[in-house]
């Protein structure tokens, strides 16, 4: 970010940090807030921080500030700067932009960790050509990668501006259990789900049947379990 919108979201966090420390404690939060408003109580100030603080270490990081700015922007108006709630999406695009960088050159392990810090990003593509940080996994055929991006909830159904998947791309290079890398790794609930869906039960069936699924994740898996794969040239990548 430039330095100007980069300013006005640590400007806010550090007048919530108060002993500088680069995180903000329970302590600090509830000086924060009961000196805004003195109906603050504990029960509302815990509410917050467990809102806030995503890795449960009782903290706010900045990138859990960063991200809370972004996805709760009603809730924060209240408590921070305009400014700083609207230059959050800027700061989640940017934050995309060094992970799709880092996904380019193959180093996933940065791809990964910006993912696990500002979840968001993995919701976002590349202006260019549509691709997302999915399928630049599936692109260098990274099981590894895609199977840990599947993991944070990351769709494998997202269609680029050439109108294709990061499964299909998986499937068009013939990359060994394409269809198997899916949020379902124990086999035999793998073969349960792959029952269901050719047995034509509804999402909400499949969902309820002791999964851990939902319909939402059944839907997604759908395609990705009813369709067979076959050896094509890599230059193609129609529906199968």
């Amino acid at each position: 970010l430039p330095p100007s919108q980069m300013d006005a979201i640590l400007e806010q966090f550090r007048k919530w940090d108060k002993n500088g420390d680069g995180k903000i404690s329970r302590q600090e939060l509830k000086r924060v807030l009961q000196a805004a408003n003195t109906t603050w109580t504990d029960r509302k100030v815990d509410t917050l921080l467990n809102s806030i603080d995503r890795n449960g270490d009782g903290l706010i990081q900045y990138e859990e500030f960063v991200v809370w700015l972004y996805s709760s922007q009603e809730a924060a108006t209240a408590l921070v700067s305009a400014e700083a709630i609207n230059m959050a999406p800027a700061a989640i695009r940017q934050s995309f932009r060094s992970a799709f960088s880092a996904a380019k050159a193959g180093d996933f392990n940065n791809v990964l960790r910006l993912s696990k810090e500002y979840p968001q990003i993995l919701a976002e593509s590349n202006l260019s050509d549509g691709n997302s940080l999915m399928h630049q996994a599936a692109m260098q055929c990274n099981n590894l990668a895609y199977r840990e991006l599947l993991a944070l909830r990351a769709d494998p159904g997202a269609v680029n501006k050439a109108g294709v998947t990061p499964l299909q791309m998986m499937q068009e290079f013939n990359v060994p259990e394409a269809n198997e890398l899916l949020v379902v790794p124990d086999p035999r609930r793998r073969s349960r789900v792959a029952s269901a869906f050719n047995s034509n039960t509804s999402n909400e069936e499949v969902g309820r049947n002791g999964l851990g699924i939902d319909a939402k994740d059944v839907e997604a898996m759908k395609p990705i379990m009813t369709t067979g794969r076959k050896k094509r040239s890599p230059t193609t990548f129609e529906t199968v």
